[in-house]
C-alpha cells in the first residue's frame, strides 16, 4: 500500500512546479515610468499590451505617440525603442512594479523602474 503513496505524490509534486501565467504577469495597462539618470529621474508615461509573449509599448517622445515592440517571458521583459541609436530596456515583473536597465543608444546603461498606475 505504501507503493501507492509514492507516485501520488510525485505526481502532485511535478504538477504544482509547473509554471503557470497568472495575471501578476500580465502587464497590459497604463504604467509610469522612471529612468534615473545620474543628474536627474526622467518620469514618462507608458502603455503596455501584453498578450501571452508579445508585447507593445506605447509612449509619447517630443510630441508623436510611437510604438515599441518586444517580449515578455515568466516575469522577464524587454523590448526595443529603435531610432537613430536603439535603445533597449530589459527588467523583472514584480507584479505592479518592474525594475531593469536599459542602454541608451548602444553606450551607457541606466536604471530604470515602472509602476502601475492605479485605477481611479
Amino acid at each position: 500500500m505504501k507503493k501507492l503513496y509514492f507516485p501520488a505524490f510525485v505526481l502532485l509534486l511535478t504538477v504544482s512546479l509547473i509554471p503557470l501565467q497568472s495575471d501578476e504577469t500580465n502587464i497590459t495597462g497604463e504604467w509610469e515610468l522612471t529612468i534615473i539618470l545620474p543628474y536627474a529621474d526622467i518620469i514618462l508615461p507608458y502603455s503596455f499590451e501584453h498578450k501571452e509573449e508579445v508585447l507593445f509599448v506605447f509612449f509619447e517622445a517630443d510630441g508623436e505617440m510611437l510604438k515599441a515592440e518586444g517580449q515578455v517571458n515568466g516575469n522577464t521583459i524587454e523590448w526595443i525603442v529603435k531610432g537613430e541609436k536603439d535603445t533597449i530596456f530589459k527588467g523583472k515583473i514584480h507584479g505592479d512594479t518592474i525594475t531593469g536597465e536599459c542602454r541608451l543608444g548602444g553606450s551607457k546603461t541606466y536604471k530604470w523602474k515602472a509602476e502601475r498606475k492605479k485605477e481611479k
